[in-house]
């Protein structure tokens, strides 16, 4: 009777925690976009101010997955970028200050906008809003093959990710888990800034 007992009560539990958590990953996916902005002109006007070659797009995406401000961004003065993107203007400004504080010449990016859940979560990915952009390279570093090394590369990769930790709200490395053992996730939403304390 008491295991019985004890497996019906472990069984609500169980039940009951899921349910919960799929309450509040419903309520943040809700809620989320709440809390994006644009940056309006004067985004639009700084970004311009920083050299970047882009076109205004407005606001795109959907309801669920809203793009506030986008840029395609097509160029930047003295940076080579693998191909044109885009972004919402507030990232795109928080990209552009990370690579001229860096003082990147060149990098390879996996892409930015996509409407998806993260790996494993039921959470949005912040690149459902256009606030996150993956990079494969900086400089030449392939971030697969060189992160981790005592190689100039590197050491320039870690560098630019240490960096990265004061311009964008999360910054996850091939430290931070498999999932990212080959880019750098770079994004402008709620976060804790650098998961990993090497890169504090």
């Amino acid at each position: 009777m008491l295991l019985l007992v004890v497996s019906l009560f472990g069984l609500i539990s169980s039940s009951l925690t899921s349910l919960l958590s799929s309450d509040l990953i419903r309520l943040f996916n809700a809620y989320r976009p709440t809390l994006l902005t644009g940056g309006g002109e004067q985004c639009i006007s700084s970004l311009r101010k920083r050299g970047v070659k882009f076109r205004t797009l407005g606001n795109q995406g959907s309801d669920i997955c809203p793009v506030m401000n986008a840029v395609r961004v097509e160029g930047f003065e003295n940076i080579v970028a693998s191909s044109p993107f885009v972004l919402s203007c507030p990232t795109a400004l928080k990209l552009t200050s990370w690579l001229q504080d860096a003082q990147v010449k060149s990098f390879t990016h996996m892409g930015t906008v996509n409407c998806r859940k993260m790996r494993g979560s039921g959470l949005l990915s912040e690149h459902s809003f256009g606030t996150a952009i993956d990079i494969s390279k900086v400089d030449g570093a392939d971030i697969k093959a060189e992160w981790g090394s005592s190689t100039f590369k590197g050491q320039r990769l870690a560098e630019t990710a240490a960096i990265a930790c004061k311009h964008f709200s999360n910054v996850l490395t091939p430290e931070t888990d498999r999932a990212h053992h080959d880019h750098f996730h770079l994004d402008t939403g709620l976060g804790v800034g650098c998961v990993s304390s090497q890169l504090r």
